[in-house]
């Protein structure tokens, strides 16, 4: 999971310097990620978390150029991609924490 986080801070000034050139714009949309990178490296919960937030303003991103831009659709559906591949092994793991609090819950009732 957090080589799918670098690899999407790595996509950033990949997608917006090099295949398409907005200038610094494209170090600038890495900031937000590399800021929680140090925590979700560690495999923090917290840091995890809040970086799952922030993935999901990618996932806007991504959204919005894959449905607006079609020159740019396959860089924002690789974009979605690494977003998918990083929050769906959270979600997973929030279900499993979940099921064994309710199974807890469950036990000590009897």
């Amino acid at each position: 999971m957090r080589w799918v986080y670098l690899a999407l801070i790595f996509w950033q000034p990949v997608w917006h310097c090099y295949f398409v050139y907005r200038g610094l714009i494209g170090v600038l949309w890495m900031l937000p990620l590399a800021v929680l990178l140090p925590s979700v490296w560690k495999h923090r919960p917290a840091g995890r978390a809040v970086g799952g937030f922030v993935v999901l303003l990618y996932v806007i991103v991504g959204i919005t150029e894959l449905w607006a831009n079609p020159e740019e659709r396959w860089l924002a559906a690789t974009q979605l991609t690494l977003c998918v591949a990083y929050l769906f092994p959270l979600i997973r793991h929030g279900w499993e924490v979940r099921r064994r609090l309710k199974n807890r819950v469950k036990e000590s009732e009897v």
